[in-house]
């Protein structure tokens, strides 16, 4: 605790005792408490902190973010934050929500006094992965924080004329969905675009992190990285790549990974049922199956097994991702598809694993194979 004012140095030198920080990080961390515990009289985007925090995964962006957010909590200004990212899962990553929460941005629905009221004190806005925010979207977040913080436009700022914006990010990973990129240059077309563009361009002060922190040890899976993100891997490389799928694993006898990427809805589903038999045979359990809504061939006969699969059966184009029910067995793994409860950790992208699922009384079962019961 401070007996007397916190000066920059005092609060980094804080910082650096839980952090080790290397020199870009100290840099950035020493500007944004120089603006903190100094203010000044915001007007105009000159006087706002904008800046733009950049570099390839691993170089300690967020882990800089965390450090920021440990030094405002030892000035007491940690509920100043109002701390965000494009995507659930990077919002859970760094203890946030994503802006569209926070800020109560659905659709064209007006700010609410609650709203305001909840944000009134909010002085820093920081948003994490910016390479998925596009130009409409910036100019969408530009007036959704000018009606929060600054409705009568008193001055000419962004963002509310909030004293410190922080965008973090790296350009040459995944560009907005449906949205235009920062970074597109092919703008004039659209005044929406250029007005993104403007924006963006206030961003005056921008850091890009350099040094490797998370594979600092590991100087050829670096390298690739670092290639792979420059799209100039070489032929070793693809080589390496290579000798890593499952098929090439398994015939070294190495076990599977536990997980996979699968591009195809209908393939997807084919191995998650065979993997989800194998689980559940593992275990001695069976497979309850509870149905939304599904068709059925209109005959009298059908083979159980194929009514089975018929249900797993999805179709590649349309806004279904699977098929209309569950299938469960206790300790499966899972995977949400869907933000839940970003707080909570409850984002698209979370594993977890099943507990056990509780049956109305009067459920009626069904059962199809020896391990398959329908509810």
């Amino acid at each position: 605790m401070f007996y007397v004012a916190p000066t920059t140095d005092s609060v980094l030198s804080l910082v650096k005792s839980h952090y080790q920080l290397n020199y870009k990080q100290t840099l950035v961390i020493r500007a944004l408490f120089d603006r903190i515990l100094y203010p000044i009289l915001i007007n105009t985007t000159k006087d706002q902190f904008l800046l733009y925090l950049g570099g390839v995964g691993g170089v300690g962006k967020t882990y800089l973010i965390k450090a920021f957010l440990f030094g405002l909590s030892i000035v007491k200004k940690q509920e100043d934050v109002l701390l965000t990212a494009s995507t659930g899962a990077a919002a859970a990553n760094i203890g946030g929500s994503t802006y569209h929460s926070a800020l109560a941005l659905y659709g064209n629905q007006p700010v609410r006094p609650a709203t305001k009221l909840r944000l009134a004190h909010k002085k820093i806005f920081i948003v994490d992965e910016v390479s998925m925010v596009g130009l409409e979207a910036l100019v969408q977040l530009d007036d959704r924080c000018n009606a929060i913080w600054d409705p009568n436009r008193e001055g000419s700022t962004v963002f509310g004329g909030l004293p410190i914006v922080i965008f973090l990010g790296d350009f040459n990973q995944f560009t907005p969905v449906g949205g235009r990129a920062i970074w597109r240059q092919d703008t004039s077309y659209s005044q929406v675009l250029q007005a993104g563009k403007s924006i963006w361009n206030q961003f005056n002060k921008v850091v890009l992190l350099t040094e490797q922190m998370r594979q600092a040890d590991d100087l050829l899976f670096q390298g690739m990285l670092e290639r792979a993100r420059s799209a100039t891997l070489t032929e070793e490389d693809v080589a390496i790549l290579n000798s890593q799928t499952v098929a090439a694993r398994v015939a070294r006898g190495e076990d599977p990974p536990d997980r996979a990427v699968i591009r195809v809805n209908q393939l997807r589903e084919d191995v998650n049922l065979t993997q989800l038999e194998i689980f559940a045979t593992k275990h001695t359990q069976k497979i309850y199956l509870f149905p939304g809504r599904h068709d059925t061939p209109n005959i009298t006969a059908i083979d159980h097994a194929l009514l089975i699969r018929m249900m797993f059966r999805v179709g590649e184009a349309g806004k279904l991702k699977g098929p209309s029910f569950l299938a469960f067995t206790k300790g499966m793994p899972v995977i949400l598809l869907q933000n839940t409860r970003t707080s909570s950790g409850l984002v698209n992208g979370m594993t977890a694993t099943t507990q056990r699922a509780i049956l109305d009384t009067d459920v009626q079962r069904t059962y199809l194979l020896p391990l398959y019961i329908t509810c």
